[in-house]
């Protein structure tokens, strides 16, 4: 992170975290197939580059771009033009292409230390060269902040001129050079060293990059290559740093999973060989730098493994492999490949389009839901061009010799050296071959072939002293855990949840319901799990880490599990203990005397003293709860022993495992997988459920009522895994996608180190005092009724509610008998007196006057009132209505939302001034679908497409285009085209 980056950081903490930088952008890439190199692909790219502007963004500074950039082929015959020493023939020099401060002094010695570096490391640094820019180029924010840009150039150390052995040399030394500069707290970045490439890009608009660097329009700047990309910063803030091409990749889209690979990739380091790097991985460990943006990690983990020995698009299958637990039509021996692969790392998932280049193959790959689009031709003229959009380059269509897109989780490839253009089949056919099949039937442990076994509960007292530990409520049993076993689904409650906030309850809370799910924003869309179920899994992998840079049968050394929570037969065999993979129990548990903080550093002794025993399972219990041991909170146990096991080097050898009394709704299994816990054993939810099927309530059997539950959670973590556009519950694990809501920063930093959190809250010390609370209550009140618990729904003795009986009956009399009075009070209920929200807990803060005549009237400032967009399908006719004529009266503007709004709304006070109109996503879903003969009758009366006629069926919109059939039988009307 740069010294620019740093301040931003700290004015702005904890609104901005370093985290939330995210990409979503266009890029693209033109090629000559057979290899030959002309400025004319240089310039062909950066038109492509202009054309791609608009994927781009800008802030406050329209002038400022969010960052853009070109890699090609090192411009040989400008630089022997542009430098005043000998440079060796072609290939076997290499360039460093480096930002440094525009401080002179600081510049100098940054130089020092970098030439220092390159001479120590045995390489010979032939010059430097100062690249030339124009800062009228950019904008002014871009101007303030921009580098200095500097050219080393380096006769790399190498016994052998292959391409792999230099790779390796000068990955290493940009990685020396990296820890030295941050050690000597120098701002230095490297955006590229290669004897194969170099990367010209930085802080501005797809079209300023030309202006910027002159290089670029030199006609001896020559490429049979050109990748570029145009930068849209998510909700986070641009750096020169952060423009993209990458070292190796562009990247359209986002990662989802970032946490979870990140750390099962800082696990696994220690496990790894390191194929061509063995003998040089202490030097450029640690493999993801973690200051930076999510693309710019994945090209870390993609540069580390292709240097490591494996072929760039085996690396890609690796890192974003296809849906192959589900797609009953992939190839076996793609299927086995990704099942291998998978046993090593989890998927980098999220919506993504990758373009990638070595300086001799150049390709494209698309995730497994291919929400990126990526089109490409190939012409007479042997050039290749690739882009996130058609027609970023003018082509006569006589000139088209081939073209296509691609589709969710394909790949081309051009090799300009041989001319040769591999699309996807030939690809996975040359790639996903080998030992596979063999190595996974030998060392894959299933589960899913499990006998059955019957539950073996407690008793009922035993049961119900459990129940009062873990705060169960039976709204817990009737309104959680029974529907489940019912209908096997997560109960689903209705908009507008009024209960307090956990930290501001009265009432006990888990320590669950002090985290908040994320959910896709912006540019990240959710999948649907149901249309798209196709795609997920649910699959998890336990065991040690394996060793990713190496192809071994070891590597699939792991138990199989279909799902992460574990049935009782599936648990029992755990137990029984299976060759290669030790269980331990490892107790959840303090004492009074003891205290929470002293609890926690013996678990965690515990822990790591069953790992250095050869423990591989370590099962987090909490069986012994009792009068006299009090259950640590089974989140906060499982997440910072996880990161403990981090801090330590420890965590890639074991999994972790839950066995509790606690967890029973879906949101807390979710919460206990996102902390890094690999499986999960309800042990609460089982006992009642036993329980239930004693006493009459669960009607359809222990052993059906338990696979219900089980596949209830199992879809409600889908349901929230799809929210946040991750596809794969094995990327979901460790991804720790929450927000803390009345956490101290002291227990976050700790136990759930790296998770977002704007309000403070709870201390260890308090969440101690909230345990011994309710562990002094259950005894207390043991052996009577669980609490009524109201959560979901208002009970006279349960959980306090914004809307309840008296708030309810207040306003509905008031607007009954136009009672003002009374609606003031009803209003002083819900704002003034009522503490279950955070924004309830604001207030003015009485400053300096404003002169009234400076104050605009009234009639001015609700101009500015608009209200959200709320579809018409999310609420009533009526409020919808309502919502625009309130808008229309004051002269403000409501929002139609995506739903779009009735014509005969159009010209009267009912209509909305905002339209809003959504195109579908990416495709065509069962909503626009009607019966062939259904619009041939409708037509026949009269009804146009593109007219809004409303067709059986189908949701029509003015803006639908023409009739096409897409299946026998079938008709659509059409959406309109798509703009990402």
């Amino acid at each position: 992170m740069d010294q620019q980056q740093r301040q931003q950081t700290q004015q702005i903490a904890p609104l901005w975290r370093p985290e939330f930088e995210h990409d979503n952008c266009g890029t693209g890439f033109v090629a000559h197939a057979k290899g030959v190199k002309a400025h004319s692909i240089v310039t062909d790219a950066l038109e492509v580059l202009n054309r791609l502007n608009h994927r781009g963004g800008a802030g406050s500074d329209p002038d400022t771009g969010d960052g853009a950039g070109i890699l090609t082929q090192i411009p040989d015959a400008l630089f022997r033009k542009a430098v005043d020493f000998t440079l060796p023939e072609e290939g076997q020099y290499a360039v460093a292409q480096i930002f440094l401060s525009r401080d002179p002094d600081k510049r100098a010695e940054s130089e020092k230390l970098i030439s220092e570096t390159i001479t120590a490391s045995g390489n010979t640094l032939l010059g430097i060269r100062s690249v030339p820019v124009n800062l009228h180029a950019c904008g002014n924010g871009a101007r303030i902040s921009a580098p200095w840009v500097s050219q080393f150039f380096i006769a790399p150390k190498s016994d052998s001129k292959e391409d792999a052995s230099i790779n390796v040399v000068l990955y290493v030394l940009r990685r020396l050079i990296e820890k030295a500069a941050e050690k000597a707290g120098h701002d230095v970045y490297v955006v590229s060293l290669s004897h194969k490439t170099i990367i010209y890009k930085g802080m501005m608009h797809a079209w300023q990059v030309a202006d910027f660097y002159p290089d670029l329009c030199d006609s001896d700047y020559k490429s049979a290559l050109a990748m570029v990309h145009s930068r849209f910063s998510t909700n986070t803030f641009p750096s020169w740093s952060r423009a993209q091409p990458c070292r190796y990749m562009s990247h359209n889209g986002e990662i989802n999973t970032l946490r979870g690979v990140e750390s099962s990739t800082s696990a696994a380091e220690n496990f790894l060989h390191g194929g061509l790097l063995k003998d040089m991985i202490k030097d450029v460990l640690p493999i993801i730098q973690t200051d930076g943006s999510d693309s710019m990690k994945f090209d870390n983990l993609f540069e580390f493994l292709w240097l490591s020995g494996r072929p760039m698009p085996q690396v890609l299958m690796m890192m974003m492999p296809g849906p192959w637990s589900k797609d009953v039509t992939m190839p076996e021996e793609q299927r086995l490949f990704y099942q291998y692969a998978a046993c090593m790392m989890p998927p980098w998932d999220g919506p993504a389009a990758i373009t990638f280049t070595d300086g001799k193959l150049i390709g494209s790959v698309l995730d497994r839901n291919g929400l990126r689009p990526a089109r490409w031709i190939l012409t007479r003229q042997d050039r290749m061009i690739l882009s996130s959009e058609a027609g970023v380059v003018d082509i006569p269509a006589e000139d088209i010799v081939r073209k296509g897109k691609l589709g969710p989780n394909q790949m081309i490839l051009l090799d300009i050296e041989t001319g040769e253009l591999k699309e996807d089949a030939e690809l996975k056919a040359e790639y996903c071959k080998g030992p596979w099949h063999e190595w996974l039937k030998k060392n894959l442990i299933k589960t899913d072939a499990v006998a059955k076994a019957p539950f073996k509960g407690s008793d009922k007292q035993t049961i119900e002293h459990m129940q009062k530990f873990f705060g169960w409520t039976y709204e817990d049993r009737m309104n959680t855990i029974l529907p489940m076993t019912q209908t096997g689904l997560d109960p689903v409650g209705a908009m507008g949840f009024d209960a307090p906030l956990a930290v501001l309850s009265k009432q006990y809370q888990p320590l669950f319901n002090y985290f908040q799910q994320l959910f896709a924003q912006v540019t990240n869309p959710p999948i649907d799990s149901i249309q798209e179920e196709l795609v997920t899994g649910m699959d998890v992998f336990i065991g040690k880490s394996g060793d990713f840079t190496q192809d071994l049968a070891e590597n699939c050394v792991k138990v199989h599990l279909t799902s992460p929570i574990l049935s009782p037969a599936v648990y029992q065999k755990l137990m029984k203990g299976i060759d290669g993979f030790k269980p331990v129990e490892v107790p959840m548990l303090f004492t009074r005397e003891q205290g929470l903080q002293k609890g926690l550093e013996a678990f965690f002794a515990n822990a790591e003293k069953a790992i250095q025993d050869g423990g591989v399972l370590l099962i987090l219990t909490d069986r012994g709860a009792s009068e006299e041991l009090i259950p640590i909170p089974s989140l906060l146990a499982a997440a910072g022993l996880h990161h403990y096991l981090i801090r330590k080097g420890m965590r890639g050898e074991c999994s972790l495992i839950v066995d509790s009394f606690e967890p029973r709704e879906v949101h807390h299994s979710a919460c206990l997988i996102g902390y890094g816990v690999k499986a999960i054993y309800p042990r609460g939810a089982y006992e009642v459920i036993a329980d239930m099927v004693k006493t009459g309530h669960i009607t359809n059997g222990e052993e059906k009522a338990i696979d219900n539950y089980i596949h209830a959670v199992d879809h409600g973590i889908l349901k929230i895994m799809s929210k946040m556009g991750i596809s794969c519950v094995d990327g979901y694990i460790r991804a720790q996608i929450f927000e803390a809501v009345g956490l101290s920063q002291e227990v976050i930093d700790k136990y759930f180190t790296g998770t977002v959190t704007r309000v403070g809250g709870l201390t260890l010390e308090e969440i101690e005092a909230e345990c011994l609370k309710q562990h002094k209550k259950a005894i207390d009140e043991m052996g009577e009724a669980l609490p009524s618990g109201g959560r979901f729904q208002w009970k006279r003795d349960g959980e306090e509610h914004l809307y309840n009986p008296e708030t309810i009956h207040l306003f509905q009399t008031a607007v009954r008998t136009n009672d003002y009075q009374l609606y003031k009070e009803y209003k002083k209920r819900i704002c003034d007196e009522s503490r279950v929200t955070l924004r309830s807990l604001l207030g003015f803060k009485k400053g300096k006057s404003v002169p009234i005549d400076e104050v605009k009237p009234v009639e001015r400032i609700m101009r500015r009132f608009k209200t959200g967009a709320m579809s018409y399908g999310s609420i009533s006719q009526e409020a919808h209505e309502c919502l625009a004529q309130a808008m229309n009266l004051i002269g403000g503007k409501s929002n139609s939302g995506e739903g779009g709004e009735d014509s005969a709304r159009f010209g009267t006070n009912r209509n909305s001034k905002i339209k809003q109109v959504a195109s579908g996503r990416f495709g065509v879903t069962s909503e626009y679908l009607a019966s062939a003969e259904e619009i041939q009758i409708k037509m026949a009366q009269g009804a146009k497409p593109g007219e809004g006629g409303q067709l059986p069926g189908t949701k029509v919109y003015p803006w639908v285009g023409k009739v096409r059939h897409s299946t026998p039988g079938v008709g659509l009307i059409s959406p309109p085209p798509h703009h990402d």
